[in-house]
């Protein structure tokens, strides 16, 4: 009787130190899970804190070189014998500029999102060259830059005053999936959401302009030697390289503003 006594008592304290143990366990679980939270939540207030401060100090920057920057755009169009700002080279040399200044040239710069929470993107477009105007909405390719933080992403267009609504670089924040911004866009600054290489392998593939994609859009089939070229570039960009052609004016700008 008395061996069989000891057997339970020895039964209660194992499952006793048992039922500690597993309490402990989870208790630490509980203590390491909430910990690890209130830490990456810190860390996430942290980041979107800097980013506030950051995108304030972008556009600080813009502001202050804006006027020089133009007036250097338009010169090199000049020298060059183009009549556009050169759009695809001065946006990607400020891509470069911006990187080097605020973020330690850590951010990738490409022509595709990636939805990185941070990243450079050059974005090969369209826009139109009278948006108010119903009967005269003549479309040609523009390129411009998408800054993302996280959720949002900095509109930064260095060139759209060749088109006559602005005198400066013009930036805007938006929300990454609003679905407000093509229609701000569009309105606002005269830029259609269509991705140019999707509309030159349209054409290239001689899919009708009434089908997808872009129902309705189409470019000049006698300019697709010119729109094959822009977008080899963009696919340069989104490989990480510089266009042979660009270098020269990347450089002038790098020379002046980095």
């Amino acid at each position: 009787m008395e061996n069989q006594t000891k057997k339970i008592n020895r039964k209660i304290v194992a499952t006793f130190c048992i039922a500690c143990f597993t309490l402990l366990l989870t208790l630490g679980q509980l203590g390491w899970q909430i910990y690890t939270t209130a830490t990456h939540n810190k860390s996430i207030i942290f980041w979107k804190n800097d980013d506030d401060k950051k995108i304030q100090e972008i556009g600080a920057y813009l502001d202050n070189i804006s006027p020089e920057f133009i007036a250097t755009v338009k010169a090199l169009s000049q020298e060059n014998n183009i009549p556009s700002w050169g759009c695809g080279p001065s946006s990607y040399a400020l891509a470069k500029i911006l990187n080097q200044k605020f973020f330690n040239n850590e951010l990738p710069i490409g022509a595709t999102y990636h939805g990185n929470t941070h990243e450079i993107v050059e974005r090969f477009s369209f826009a139109f060259q009278n948006p108010e105007s119903k009967k005269d909405q003549h479309m040609v390719d523009h390129a411009w830059l998408e800054i993302y933080f996280d959720n949002r992403f900095m509109y930064i267009d260095p060139t759209i005053g060749q088109f006559g609504n602005y005198d400066k670089i013009v930036y805007e924040v938006f929300k990454v999936g609003d679905p407000e911004v093509q229609t701000i866009m569009l309105q606002k600054y005269g830029l259609a959401d269509i991705r140019l290489k999707v509309l030159v392998q349209k054409v290239v593939n001689r899919v009708p302009p009434s089908q997808e994609p872009y129902p309705g859009m189409t470019i000049d089939p006698s300019m697709i030697d010119y729109y094959l070229q822009s977008v080899q570039e963009r696919d340069q960009v989104d490989h990480g390289d510089e266009p042979a052609g660009w270098q020269a004016w990347i450089a002038t700008l790098l020379s002046l503003f980095a």
